[in-house]
């Protein structure tokens, strides 16, 4: 530990027993995680969590100090097992903790997450046990008897690996009812934040106290190809998709402005937030009456009705993001298994600018694309009433998806592009090198602007100015994307002055000019 606070607290909280450490790999907000350990909480299995660092997207790998720190927290916490969420991102990241975990302390791993789901044998080389599918009910089940020295060999969704053999257990019953589940604990309680190089027992940040992050249901009602709900329907044979009650979501929601009275923003993270539209009338009536929030969620161009938009911009919905996907009606529909038609997603997108409500629009690039299909969906971006930004990243391959399946058999991608086979894959952010190689994609970051005219921007790319200036264009989105970030940031410190978090804007100004 770097100071000793930080080693008070932590001797002041390690006396209880612990069961079960979780290491959380995405971020002290993360939804899953803070549910985890509010599932175990609630089984009264002694569940403690050490969330590892903030959340980054374009993070890099743990330091040799950040793993020895993370070995003395566990070991101090003294848990019988240690529980891991794994996604194929971060899956070196889960390795080396868990193998530097494994040779100081010698405790028994159980991974669970995506990664787990669709590459168990791969992670049983790393991890002694799997939870191959939802938690809820066969997680504690499992770990009440391990912790009981009771037979869990048996235990559905878990997979054991015993000497050069796996046990195999099949897939177990979902929950039905998803309101019977306990709600994220975002507490302090029993948490350890490993963050910039120490550990404390409360999260610095603010942040908690004015977003509220959550879900009204789990899965979605469309099957894309790249996506993980794909993998999910096909073994949950299409029974995956389930939604909460609106009684359920308003109570989370009333408890959560109840413990964060100064909260200012709901975040709906749902993959298609607006699905049902007679639940959401209820909701609406509801979520007026007792929250009135700004809240952001997600939509399908599908489900853009008129009364639809209307009803979110009434109960105030602040950013709406839409997935496009692709304006390439071949790529959408060949590759993507996305069946809208342009003219559905031009209809979409004037509706929403009819009401007003700032959105941006997700676009996935891949090797896939032509330069035909990128012409067409810069030609489709281009129709749309601005203003709006483009979320724009790289077609990421995971292992057993279908759209995988087909890149590989088709060689336009190699076994090492795949997420989870190189330590070289840790996003689907653009790099530099990929922006030098595909100039073209600087145009994703001029469309949607207002002071940009799309004029220029159609005439620079007939001009094959991406061709001819290609080290400007390779430059200009890390620039925009520099710039984009900055004024939040600064638009961030405004609010959180305005809030009177004086300390913490004055401790993150000194760790930004101390970086630079």
């Amino acid at each position: 530990m770097k100071d000793n606070n930080s080693n008070q607290q932590l001797n002041n909280k390690t006396s209880d027993e612990t069961d079960i450490v979780l290491v959380n790999l995405n971020g002290p907000t993360h939804m899953t995680s803070n549910y985890l350990h509010a599932l175990l909480d609630q089984e009264k299995i002694k569940v403690k969590t050490i969330h590892f660092r903030e959340y980054n997207p374009r993070s890099t790998p743990p330091t040799k100090i950040e793993l020895e720190l993370l070995t003395k927290t566990i070991k101090a916490l003294n848990p019988k097992i240690i529980g891991i969420s794994v996604n194929s991102m971060n899956y070196f990241d889960a390795k080396d903790i868990s193998e530097s975990v494994k040779n100081e302390l010698q405790l028994p791993i159980i991974w669970g997450g995506p990664h787990p789901l669709i590459n168990p044998e791969v992670c049983l080389e790393t991890a002694d046990f799997i939870c191959n599918g939802e938690a809820d009910i066969f997680l504690p089940l499992f770990l009440k008897n391990f912790l009981a020295k009771k037979d869990f060999i048996k235990t559905p969704n878990i997979w054991i690996k015993e000497g050069n053999n796996i046990i195999k257990n099949n897939l177990g019953p979902l929950v039905d009812n998803l309101d019977t589940l306990p709600l994220p604990d975002y507490s302090d309680r029993n948490k350890y934040y490993l963050i910039d190089k120490k550990v404390t027992t409360t999260y610095l940040s603010p942040v908690r106290k004015y977003v509220y992050e959550m879900l009204t249901s789990r899965g979605c009602p469309f099957r894309c190809s790249y996506c993980m709900n794909s993998i999910l329907f096909q073994l949950f044979k299409n029974k995956y998709l389930r939604k909460r009650s609106v009684e359920s979501v308003i109570g989370e929601l009333i408890k959560a402005k109840q413990e964060h009275p100064k909260l200012k923003s709901i975040y709906f993270w749902d993959d298609v937030f607006v699905m049902e539209p007679e639940w959401l009338k209820k909701f609406a009536k509801e979520y007026k009456a007792k929250i009135n929030v700004p809240f952001f969620c997600y939509c399908h161009p599908l489900f853009v009705k008129e009364e639809t938009i209307q009803i979110l911009k009434w109960m105030g919905v602040k950013m709406i993001f839409i997935g496009i996907e692709s304006g390439s009606p071949r790529i959408r529909k060949e590759i993507y298994d996305r069946y809208e038609s342009d003219e559905k997603i031009i209809e979409a997108t004037k509706i929403i600018k009819k009401y007003g409500l700032k959105v941006h629009y997700d676009i996935i690039t891949s090797k896939f694309d032509t330069n035909q299909d990128f012409e067409k969906s810069l030609s489709l971006l281009l129709k749309l009433p601005k203003p709006f930004r483009v979320n724009h990243n790289n077609l990421a391959y995971y292992h057993n998806f279908k759209i995988t399946k087909i890149a590989l058999d088709k060689k336009i991608i190699t076994p090492e592009e795949i997420a989870g086979s190189t330590r070289q894959i840790r996003t689907q952010y653009v790099t530099n090198k990929e922006f030098f190689t595909n100039p073209e994609l600087a145009y994703y970051y001029f469309i949607g602007r207002r002071m940009i005219p799309n004029r220029l921007i159609f005439y620079l790319y007939k001009k094959n100015a991406h061709l001819k200036f290609k080290r400007i264009f390779s430059r200009i989105p890390p620039i925009i994307e520099n710039i984009d970030n900055n004024i939040y940031s600064f638009n961030l410190m405004l609010k959180l002055l305005w809030y009177r978090e004086f300390s913490f804007v004055g401790k993150e100004l000194k760790k930004k000019i101390t970086n630079n």
